[in-house]
């Protein structure tokens, strides 16, 4: 395996970018990505924050999921009060 495909693998951002096909999608994605990874206090470029949330998930999955699961019921409260 070659240095630079080493580099992908490990690259959480370009993994997700990868698998979006639409470049509609990816343009509505990667705004919402980053307001996930600003809800949760991660800091940095999209591409340092996914790497860190990538560290962190793998480090504490429960700090993963429960993460998910605040910013999941932030959005249906807030489409709530609507």
């Amino acid at each position: 395996m070659s240095k630079q495909q080493t580099e992908f693998d490990s690259d959480p951002y370009s993994l997700f970018i990868f698998g979006i096909n639409s470049p509609l999608t990816k343009e509505k994605y990667v705004p919402r990505l980053n307001k996930f990874f600003e809800f949760i206090n991660l800091n940095g470029t999209l591409q340092e924050k996914c790497i860190s949330f990538a560290k962190n998930a793998t480090d504490d999955s429960y700090w993963a999921v429960a993460s998910v699961i605040k910013y999941i019921q932030m959005i249906k409260e807030r489409i709530e009060k609507k």
